[in-house]
């Protein structure tokens, strides 16, 4: 049973957490240096603020994806916990008679 949990909880939250939080940085990154690039090519100021929206869209889709994979796993730890309790107080108990 702890494998599987070990398993889902490194397929399901953590590995889509890692890449899109790379893959988001990577593009953040990528707009900012479009952004410096018009800049200098450009006489007028350049404000980006398509850019902007565009990094708080990415940064909301990971909150979003941690807010609603973490309920679940801290759910399942419990339960993990809980069961690992009553089954050593039901062996206690058994010995104890």
């Amino acid at each position: 049973m702890i494998y599987l949990n070990v398993f889902y909880t490194s397929f399901i939250l953590i590995l889509p957490l890692v890449l899109v939080s790379t893959l988001n940085v990577l593009v953040i990154r990528s707009l900012q240096q479009s952004k410096h690039r018009i800049r200098l090519n450009s006489l007028d100021t350049y404000e980006g603020r398509s850019e902007k929206n565009i990094t708080i869209v990415m940064i909301t889709i990971v909150i979003v994806l941690v807010f609603c994979h973490t309920p679940d796993r801290v759910l399942q730890v419990k339960i993990i916990i809980s069961y690992r309790y009553k089954t050593v107080a039901f062996t206690r108990a058994k010995s104890n008679k």
